[in-house]
């Protein structure tokens, strides 16, 4: 995770002061100690892929490494020497096996084991502060300090968990000090290595960095300039829509995104919202508990141009054991192939079938009248799905998509997305603001956007989707 958030750091040990913090992939990242006499001229965050991937959990899968450098010009706004301890807070090594959750989910998990206990809470204390914890970082880390060009010494111990500010597993901070001259300007540089956060269930899987801003007004004034920029490598997969995968984007606070480089960049900042930037992810038709039983299906689907589409998006959300969300193309494809399989022929389109449950069958028989009937009714579809793909593209809804048809849920913040891309910003805004009707079903009247919808499998006009309600914000 990357975060911006501010703690008092209380040490049982020479030290003891509010520092202003850094969380990211790994953990949680500190800049600097501030008593309220220090400004923050200008910061400048970069997160790049590094080589090499770690892994992770149990050794069941890998994460592409970072490495991550910030830099901070600070300014003692006093005209008397200021010497203080500046706090680099870890929440356990980066990739250990609680990163398979949420960072709510984790809580919930904690508050249940600490429910029938006599100790207090466990986001309150931690006996152990102060203790040397420099066992517990790994050397992929390589976490390093410069002020002004110097490397300086830096040491571990074990700090309070946070509920606040989000140090819920086993936080360690990194720690050093650091002497401002009266009126002086220093340069601090913080290096190291993480890896992305990640959890998962089911088909979903989500790789995310984020960083928490809001308490940023523990610095004297306003940060004079913010540049914070990520870099997304390529073993994370890009937006789009197969047979096998669904991949959107989304994030917080507005940024610049273009291709695989994301940049926020504020002035005069006085943080009022959180960052989070995250690759969202679902397996589909050959994801392992994707069991579809061509012959329950065929008989379910009412194999009509007008309901061919909506009866396939009842039985597949009703009878995946996940519940997968399948655009529109995506159900044609399947559509298509189960009158074959169930003749014992092959896919015909090359649609991954190893999931399905197939009739048993003697031998090939040929297509009876009805499955040609059937499979006519897929290709009026099919060529009206296709003009929806020219509308869509033509207008700029296209790129929105795989975010539209497989998100879930949406909240008021999701308004400004598109904020910081005014190119982009008002088709998406459109589309917004007829989410809403879409997810009731009710009949959209441009036909932009309803061709737009009509492709991402859940929208039938007179049908409701089942899906949440999105926030009245939207009816822009």
């Amino acid at each position: 995770m990357l975060r911006f958030i501010a703690v008092l750091v209380v040490f049982s040990i020479c030290f003891a002061d509010s520092a202003v913090m850094f969380e990211f992939p790994d953990g949680r990242t500190a800049a600097i100690t501030s008593s309220g006499e220090i400004a923050m001229a200008a910061e400048t965050v970069s997160i790049v892929p590094s080589e090499g991937l770690h892994q992770y959990f149990d050794s069941r899968g890998w994460l592409p490494m970072m490495e991550v450098r910030c830099t901070f010009e600070l300014v003692n706004l006093t005209d008397e020497e200021q010497y203080i301890s500046v706090g680099f807070p870890l929440d356990a090594k980066f990739g250990d096996s609680y990163t398979t959750f949420s960072d709510s989910m984790l809580v919930v998990m904690l508050d249940s084991s600490y429910a029938y206990e006599q100790n207090p809470p466990w986001w309150k204390g931690n006996a152990s502060s102060g203790v040397d914890a420099s066992d517990r970082i790994s050397d992929d880390l390589d976490f390093r300090t410069r002020v002004n060009g110097e490397e300086v010494p830096v040491y571990y111990r074990t700090c309070a968990r946070s509920l606040e500010e989000d140090l819920i597993w086993q936080p360690v901070v990194a720690v050093w000090r650091m002497r401002f001259q009266p009126g002086e300007t220093v340069i601090l540089e913080n290096t190291y290595n993480t890896s992305w956060d990640y959890y998962a269930g089911g088909p979903w899987g989500t790789y995310s960095v984020n960083y928490i801003l809001t308490t940023g007004g523990t610095w004297q004034g306003s940060i004079g300039d913010a540049l914070i920029s990520l870099t997304l490598p390529d073993d994370l997969p890009e937006p789009g829509l197969s047979d096998t995968l669904a991949v959107y984007w989304d994030w917080t606070g507005s940024p610049e995104v273009h291709g695989r480089e994301v940049t926020w960049h504020y002035t005069d900042l006085n943080p009022d919202e959180n960052l989070r930037f995250s690759v969202n992810t679902e397996q589909r038709v050959d994801f392992w508990e994707n069991r579809l039983n061509v012959e329950e299906f065929y008989n379910a689907v009412r194999w009509t141009e007008e309901e061919l589409l909506y009866t396939s998006y009842s039985y597949l959300s009703s009878s995946l054991s996940w519940q997968s969300r399948f655009d529109s193309v995506l159900q044609l494809r399947i559509l298509e192939t189960v009158p074959y399989l169930i003749n014992g022929h092959a896919a015909p389109n090359d649609l991954p079938v190893h999931q399905f449950e197939l009739p048993v069958q003697d031998g090939i028989a040929q297509l009876e009248e009805e499955h040609l009937q059937a499979l006519e009714a897929v290709a009026a579809v099919r060529s009206s799905m296709e003009q929806n793909l020219d509308i869509v593209e033509q207008c700029g809804y296209l790129e929105f998509l795989p975010m539209f048809s497989n998100r879930y849920s949406w909240s008021s913040g999701d308004l400004d997305m598109f904020r910081g891309m005014s190119s982009r910003e008002a088709e998406y805004l459109i589309l917004l603001e007829n989410l809403g009707a879409a997810r009731r079903g009710e009949r959209i009247m441009d036909l932009r956007v309803r061709a737009f919808y009509e492709l991402t499998g859940w929208y039938h006009e007179g049908h409701e989707s089942y899906l949440p309600a999105v926030p009245a914000e939207f009816s822009l």
